[in-house]
């Protein structure tokens, strides 16, 4: 696969690639783990040697509880992939709407707006030059675009007690 992606880049003067789902360039079921490291290595090598920037999209190892944001260390098969990397960035965005499965499954069938918040966390997890920090956006799903966030997009929030208050994961407010 790596060679094909670097004939690419030599004939078509690729200037940036984008991988989607890198788990599933891993063949081997047994030692996934160590095949998505050599390929995280392979496409670091690949990135430097052209001097293009390259964006692998990683899928989580589980899905996290409720109102807690990924971390780098939830990435799915390899640690190499955060070790590789230049940057991690971490999208996160709250299930709002229908709780359980069966429930998001109605909604969808009935075209029902999102389950999710379009407040989206951007988590810059991992930068080599420069200082991990968080964004927020606002996610825009019918036109398939985020855009910044505006005075009147985020929600409500109570300052009655805390158990009435909805609890933001990227909202750090002391408790």
């Amino acid at each position: 696969v790596l060679e094909l992606v670097g004939q690419a880049v030599r004939r078509y003067g690729l200037r940036l690639l984008a991988f989607d789902n890198l788990h599933m360039l891993a063949r081997s079921v047994e030692h996934r783990s160590e095949e998505v490291g050599l390929i995280t290595k392979g496409f670091k090598l690949l990135a430097m040697e052209h001097e293009i920037p390259l964006l692998l999209i990683a899928q989580p190892r589980k899905l996290n509880s409720p109102g807690q944001v990924m971390t780098p260390w939830d990435l799915k098969d390899s640690v190499d992939i955060y070790s590789d990397a230049d940057q991690v960035i971490l999208l996160h965005r709250e299930l709002v709407g229908a709780a359980r499965d069966r429930e998001a499954v109605a909604a969808a069938g009935t075209g029902d707006a999102d389950n999710l918040s379009p407040i989206t966390l951007v988590r810059l997890a991992k930068a080599r030059h420069r200082a991990s920090r968080d964004a927020l956006l606002y996610c825009e799903g019918d036109h398939h675009r985020f855009r910044e966030i505006a005075p009147g997009d985020m929600p409500a929030r109570s300052n009655a007690s805390p158990a009435g208050r909805r609890r933001l994961p990227y909202k750090d407010d002391g408790e």
